[in-house]
């Protein structure tokens, strides 16, 4: 594909109403491309089941577009970057479910959980109660999220 043609696409291609895109902005940080994420998560869950073993992890992807969310880092080669949290099969590395951070949540939380176990009991819906092994990194290492964890029917 030439370099004009690529432009032409990319100027052209739009995922979603841009006349309505302030009004669902004011509820959904992402109402941009929130509707492709969805089609995205949902097709990955419907088309694939992950193995035994699986892992939650933030990866990081360089994104230089405007956005109240994006990260700086100083010190990376991508200065912008977007944090995007996800659970994999663990021997595959298959996307299973994600979703990006957009910064505070206005979600209620009666029980008063820390942010890393709402962040995992979010990512495990797709899993709940169905024995699996979950491995993640140190942030995700609070008492309460593997009690919550054994109650979901995860390890």
């Amino acid at each position: 594909m030439s370099k004009n043609r690529f432009l032409f696409l990319l100027a052209a291609l739009r995922f979603d109403d841009a006349s309505t895109r302030d009004e669902r902005k004011e509820t959904d940080p992402l109402a941009g491309i929130s509707p492709v994420l969805i089609k995205l998560v949902t097709n990955s869950q419907s088309n694939y089941t992950c193995g035994q073993y699986t892992k939650i992890d933030a990866m990081l992807v360089p994104f230089r577009g405007r956005c109240k969310f994006r990260i700086y880092k100083q010190n990376k080669p991508a200065k912008y970057e977007l944090k995007v949290l996800v659970l994999c099969d663990a021997q595959t590395h298959y996307f299973v479910n994600g979703f990006i951070h957009s910064g505070k949540t206005k979600e209620p939380n009666p029980n008063k959980l820390y942010v890393p176990t709402l962040t995992v009991l979010s990512l495990i819906e797709p899993i709940a109660n169905s024995n699996r092994r979950i491995t993640a990194d140190n942030w995700f290492s609070e008492i309460e999220l593997l009690e919550q964890l054994k109650l979901e029917g995860l390890t």
